[in-house]
Order: C-alpha cells, then sequence, then structure tokens
C-alpha cells in the first residue's frame, strides 16, 4: 500500500549529463546576475524617491549642531 522512505530509490538533485549540469549552472548565473540588477533599480529607485522629498521638503531634515 505505501512505501517506506527506504524503499524510494536515491534522486540526486543535479543532471546526470555533463551538459545539463554546465545549462544549469549558467541559468543559475543568469538569475543571480538578475537579482542583483533588480535590487540595483529598487536601490536607486529609493535614492531617487528620497532625493525628490528633500528637495520639495517633504521630509524633516535632523538637526545638527
Amino acid at each position: 500500500m505505501f512505501r517506506s522512505q527506504d524503499d524510494l530509490p536515491l534522486q540526486s538533485a543535479a543532471p546526470a549529463d555533463p551538459l545539463l549540469r554546465v545549462i544549469d549552472r549558467a541559468a543559475a548565473a543568469v538569475f543571480v546576475v538578475l537579482l542583483a540588477l533588480a535590487a540595483l533599480v529598487a536601490l536607486d529607485a529609493w535614492q531617487a524617491t528620497q532625493a525628490r522629498l528633500v528637495e520639495t521638503e517633504q521630509v524633516a531634515l535632523p538637526l545638527t549642531d
């Protein structure tokens, strides 16, 4: 009826074919690069928003002595 965990065959998460391994690593590298670019775009947008808020004096600047 039900099989135990010991009865299941062991499977690797990595592909067996060397070409598929290269493609898998390249896809992971592209994903990391795109994730970093998205973070940079979000940071740039946040900094631009903060600069606009300061220019229009909608945010209180910290007082300095």
